[in-house]
C-alpha cells in the first residue's frame, strides 16, 4: 500500500469546511488562500486611493510576494513622518487566525476611513500611519489549505535534517486516509505512556513506582519512507519566521535558521522597520502574547545585557495597557509568550518600540453552567483506550490548530518548535551516513517529546478537549483507530485535529477582527503626543533673553520606552534657529532624553542675543516622533502666566 506525504489540494471552500466546519468565502467570514486575501487587500487599497499605499516587501523561497499596506489619511505631514502603528501577522505558519485578523482588520481601516469621513479611524489616520504587514510568511500559511492537512509552523524551504544529502524525503503518512496528520501510538514494552485512566483519549507517562507499566510509543503518523531506520526525520520543514530574529536567537537549532534575519521575509520585514523609524507602537497576531498575560519584567541575560523580556519600568505601562485592551479585547486568557528569536522581543528589546504581543484566539472557556472538561469516557470502540476495530475506520472530517507544548505550554512548544517528526525504529540508531546513535537517540527522544505534548493529559489538553464535547459535530479530535503499519504491525492513530487549536471557527473571525479593529482604535488615542507649551521669556537687559522652552505629553504613553533608554535609542534634539555668536548661555544643541507620558515635562533653556519683540524659532526633533516646530517672541513672560513644572 502507497502512503502518500500529500495528495492534491482540494479547492480552497472545500477543505476549510472540512477543517473547520464552515465554508471559507469572503463573505461569510471563511479562511482564504493568501493569494486570494492579497487580491482582496489590492481591491481595498485602490478603494482608499492616496489613503493607501502597498508595497512589496520580498519574494518568499516559494516566490509567494509579501506586502506592506501604508494608510494615512492625506495631510501635510508625509506618513512616514507620523507616529506610526504596525500591524505585523501571519509570521506564526500554523496561527492562521492573527493572517485573517490582519488581513481584516486592514479591511475595516479602509472601509471605515472612505465611509466615515468623520468617525474615528479617519481622525486617527488625519495624524498618524498604519502600517500592516499581514502575513509574514506566506509559504507556511498556505500549507494549511493542503492535503493531507498538517500543521506547519516553518515555512516549507528545503532543509536535510538527517544530513544524508537529501531534503524532505521522509515525511509524515496519511495511513489511515482521513486527510489529516495525526498521532501514532504505537505499542511497545519500551514505551513511556499509557492511556490516562480518567480521559482515555489523552495519555500520560506511566508513573513506574506506583507500578504502572508503559504501552506506547507515540510518533507522527508515518512510515519509513527512505529505510534508514527512523521515521518523519526529515519531512517538509523549513525555518520558524518567528524564531529567526537576533533578540536571544537560538544558535544551532535547525528551526531557527542558520542565522538570524536568515529569511528574505523576514530579512525585509526587519528592514522596513529600521528604514520607519516612526514606529512607535507594534501589535504582532501570532502564538505569543505578552498584553494579556503581562510579561514578568527584570530578567537579564546571563551576561547582563538586553532584558530577556520586559524592562522593570515598562511594566506599569504594560499592566494598564493590559487592564484596557482586555476589556476592548474580549481575551482573558493566553500561553503567554517565548521571546527566544521572536520578533515581537526584538522589535521591543532591541529597538525600544513598545510592542504587544496577541494571541487573537484562545481556548475558549465553557459556559458557567458546564463543566471546564468534556466526558471522561472514551469514544465509543473495542479498541484500546476506545479505538475503532480496523473494519470501522474511515474518514473522519473535522479541523483544529495547532498543539500545546510540554505541561499545557503554548500551542506547538514541544521539543523541536513542536514539529514532531516521528521517532527512531532502531535502538543503535540510523545506518549509513546519518548522525551517530548517541545523536539519534537524544533526536529520537527529543521528537517524542514533542509529539506527546499534543495528547499530554494536561491542563491545557482537557480544556481543549472540553472545548471539542461542547461543539456540535465534536470534529476537533480523532478518536483512536487501529490500522495496518508496514513496520510496527497494528497502530492507532488519533489525536487533535490539525489546526483545531490555532484556528477560530470561521464564524468567529469577523467578531475577532471587530474587536482587533476596536482594541487598535483605543490603542492609537494612548500613543505619545509631543507638543510644546508656551515658552518663559526674561529680559536681562543689554540685548540678553533667557528663554525657557518645556515640553509636554498629553498622551499616555511615553516617547520612549525604559527598554528604548536601555538601548540608547536617540532622544530629543532642541536647537534654536539662530547663529551661534548668538547664543550667549546653553548649548548650540540640547538634548532630552526622553518626555513621560499624562502631561510629563521636559524643559530646556538658553541666553540669547535679540531684540525686543522678535520672532525667534525653535526646532525639536526625534526619529521617531519627527520634528515640532515653535516661535518665541522676545518679549517678558508676566509672572502670572509662568506656569513650573
Amino acid at each position: 500500500m502507497t502512503y502518500p506525504h500529500s495528495r492534491p489540494a482540494r479547492p480552497a471552500f472545500l477543505l476549510t469546511a472540512a477543517l473547520l466546519s464552515a465554508t471559507a468565502t469572503a463573505d461569510d467570514g471563511g479562511y482564504r488562500k493568501y493569494a486570494e486575501q492579497v487580491a482582496a487587500l489590492k481591491a481595498a487599497a485602490t478603494q482608499a486611493g492616496p489613503a493607501a499605499k502597498l508595497i512589496k516587501l520580498s519574494d518568499t523561497a516559494q516566490k509567494r510576494e509579501v506586502w506592506a499596506l501604508a494608510l494615512a489619511a492625506p495631510a501635510a505631514t508625509e506618513p512616514d513622518h507620523r507616529p506610526a502603528i504596525l500591524i505585523v501577522g501571519g509570521i506564526d505558519a500554523d496561527s492562521p487566525t492573527g493572517t485573517e485578523a490582519a488581513f481584516r482588520v486592514a479591511a475595516k481601516l479602509i472601509d471605515s476611513l472612505t465611509k466615515e469621513p468623520d468617525g474615528p479611524a479617519a481622525r486617527s489616520l488625519a495624524c498618524r500611519t498604519v502600517y500592516i504587514v499581514p502575513c509574514v510568511d506566506p509559504d507556511g500559511y498556505d500549507a494549511m489549505f493542503e492535503t493531507p492537512a498538517q500543521e506547519r509552523r516553518a515555512n516549507g524551504r528545503p532543509l536535510d535534517e538527517d544530513r544524508d544529502g537529501r531534503t524532505d524525503e521522509d515525511g509524515p503518512n496519511d495511513l489511515n486516509a482521513d486527510g489529516r496528520i495525526s498521532v501514532m501510538r504505537v505499542r511497545d514494552p519500551a514505551g513511556e505512556w499509557i492511556a490516562d485512566p480518567d480521559e482515555p483519549r489523552l495519555m500520560k507517562k506511566a508513573d513506574r513506582a506506583k507500578g504502572q507499566k508503559g504501552e506506547f510509543k507515540l510518533l507522527v503518523e508515518g512510515i519509513d519512507d527512505d529505510g534508514d531506520g527512523q521515521i518523519n526525520e526529515d519531512g517538509p520543514g523549513g525555518v520558524d519566521c518567528d524564531r529567526n530574529w537576533p533578540h536571544l536567537f537560538e544558535a544551532g537549532t535547525a528551526e531557527c535558521g542558520l542565522h538570524p534575519l536568515s529569511e528574505p521575509q523576514t530579512r525585509a520585514l526587519a528592514d522596513f522597520v529600521l528604514a520607519h523609524r516612526n514606529i512607535v507602537l507594534a501589535c504582532v497576531y501570532g502564538r505569543n502574547d505578552n498584553i494579556v498575560q503581562v510579561a514578568k519584567a527584570g530578567d537579564k541575560q546571563p551576561d547582563g545585557k538586553p532584558y530577556r523580556d520586559m524592562h522593570p519600568d515598562d511594566k506599569p505601562l504594560f499592566d494598564t495597557l493590559s487592564e484596557k485592551f482586555k476589556k476592548t479585547s474580549r481575551l482573558g486568557s493566553s500561553f503567554g509568550g517565548k521571546p527566544e528569536g521572536a520578533f515581537y522581543s526584538w522589535l521591543y528589546a532591541q529597538q525600544g518600540v513598545f510592542t504587544l504581543a496577541i494571541t487573537p484566539w484562545i481556548t475558549p472557556e465553557p459556559p458557567a453552567s458546564q463543566p471546564a472538561s468534556g466526558p471522561a469516557s472514551a469514544p465509543a470502540g473495542d479498541g484500546p483506550g476506545g479505538a475503532k476495530k480496523p473494519d470501522d475506520a474511515g474518514p473522519s472530517p473535522g479541523g483544529g490548530p495547532s498543539s500545546p507544548g510540554p505541561g499545557g505550554g503554548p500551542p506547538g512548544r514541544g521539543a523541536r518548535g513542536g514539529r514532531g517528526r516521528g521517532a527512531g525504529m532502531f535502538p543503535g540508531g540510523p545506518p549509513g551516513g546519518a548522525p551517530s546513535s548517541e545523536a539519534a537517540a537524544k533526536d529520537t527522544a527529543a521528537r517524542e517529546t514533542g509529539v506527546a505534548a499534543t495528547v499530554e493529559c494536561s491542563d491545557s489538553n482537557k480544556k481543549w478537549l472540553g472545548y471539542n464535547d461542547r461543539t456540535p459535530d465534536k470534529k476537533g479530535f480523532i478518536a483512536w483507530t487501529a490500522v495496518d503499519h508496514p513496520e510496527f504491525g497494528k497502530v492507532e492513530i488519533g489525536g487533535f485535529a490539525p489546526y483545531f487549536k490555532t484556528a477560530a471557527p470561521a464564524a468567529d473571525l469577523t467578531a475577532i477582527a471587530d474587536q482587533q479593529f476596536a482594541a487598535l482604535l483605543e490603542l492609537s488615542d494612548l500613543l505619545p503626543a509631543p507638543a510644546f507649551l508656551p515658552a518663559v521669556v526674561k529680559d536681562h537687559g543689554a540685548g540678553v533673553w533667557e528663554v525657557r522652552l518645556r515640553l509636554t505629553n498629553a498622551g499616555f504613553l511615553p516617547t520612549h520606552s525604559a527598554m528604548a533608554l536601555h538601548a540608547q535609542q536617540p532622544g530629543w534634539v532642541i536647537r534654536p534657529q539662530l547663529p551661534s555668536e548668538r547664543i550667549i548661555g546653553g548649548r548650540r544643541m540640547e538634548r532630552v532624553e526622553n518626555i513621560p507620558g499624562s502631561g510629563g515635562l521636559a524643559e530646556v533653556r538658553w541666553l540669547i542675543r535679540g531684540a525686543p519683540d522678535e520672532k525667534v524659532a525653535f526646532t525639536a526633533y526625534n526619529r521617531v516622533h519627527g520634528e515640532l516646530p515653535t516661535e518665541v517672541v522676545l518679549k517678558m513672560t508676566p509672572p502670572t502666566t509662568e506656569v513650573r513644572p
